[in-house]
C-alpha cells in the first residue's frame, strides 16, 4: 500500500568459499524486485562466466582509469587483480525504488555504508577455518599459495565483522537463504524507509 522512498541496498561479505555467490543467487531468484549488484573487474573470466552477468570485464587500465575519474563507491585487489563497485551500477536500481544486493569484501561493505548509511550489512561465516579450507581444496581454482592466501584474507575479515549489521554461520545454504529472507522481510518494514509525514497527513485527511 505504501512505497518505501528508496530501495535497499543488502551487502552480503563472506570469506572466499563460504558459500555467498550461491546465497546470492538463491536471494535473487526468491525475490522478484531484488537485484544483484554486477561488479566490475580486471581478471580474466573463468570457465562459464559471462560479461555483464557474472562480472563486468574490464582491462586493468581502464579500472584505473575510472579510479582517477572517482568512478567507484568502492574498489579493492584481490591476488593482484582489480574489484569494484561503480556508483551507476547502485544509482540505477535505487533510482526505481529497487532493491539491490552486493556480494563484496568487508571492506568494500563499509565504503558502502560510508556512502549510503541506510544500507544493510550482512556478514556470513563458515562453521570453522578448518571447513573453510576444505571447500577452497575442493573448488580447486587456487594453488596452495593462493588458497593460503584467501584464509589469511579470511582471518583479516573476522576481525572486522562488528562493522557489520547481521551474522550468520552458514551451516546449511536453506537455513541460511531463509533467514536472510526474513532479515529483507523486517527492514522493508522500518519506518524510517518510508515518507512518514506523508502517511501521517494521509491519516489526518481521511473522513470517517
Amino acid at each position: 500500500m505504501y512505497n518505501m522512498t528508496k530501495g535497499i541496498i543488502f551487502v552480503i561479505s563472506a570469506p572466499s568459499g563460504t558459500g555467498k555467490t550461491t546465497i546470492c543467487d538463491s536471494i535473487i531468484k526468491k525475490f522478484s524486485g531484488v537485484n544483484l549488484s554486477i561488479s566490475t573487474t580486471s581478471r580474466f573470466p573463468r570457465e562459464n562466466e559471462e560479461d555483464n552477468k557474472d562480472y563486468h570485464f574490464i582491462s586493468k587500465d581502464e579500472f584505473e582509469n575510472r579510479i582517477s575519474m572517482k568512478k567507484f563507491v568502492e574498489w579493492t585487489t584481490v591476488l593482484g587483480n582489480y574489484y569494484g563497485t561503480e556508483y551507476d551500477e547502485l544509482d540505477k536500481y535505487l533510482k526505481r525504488k529497487e532493491d539491490v544486493v552486493l556480494n563484496i569484501n568487508i571492506d568494500g561493505g563499509k565504503a558502502i555504508k560510508q556512502n549510503y548509511p541506510d544500507s544493510v550489512l550482512i556478514f556470513i561465516l563458515p562453521p570453522s577455518l578448518k571447513e573453510l579450507q576444505e571447500r577452497l581444496k575442493k573448488r580447486g581454482t587456487e594453488t596452495s599459495k593462493q588458497l593460503n592466501q584467501r584464509l589469511n584474507m579470511a582471518k583479516h575479515e573476522f576481525e572486522m565483522i562488528a562493522e557489520y549489521d547481521y551474522l550468520l554461520v552458514n551451516e546449511n545454504i536453506e537455513k541460511t537463504v531463509e533467514i536472510i529472507d526474513n532479515i529483507i522481510k523486517a527492514e522493508k518494514y522500518k519506518a524510517h524507509r518510508y515518507d512518514i509525514n506523508k502517511i501521517i497527513t494521509k491519516f489526518k485527511q481521511e473522513e470517517v
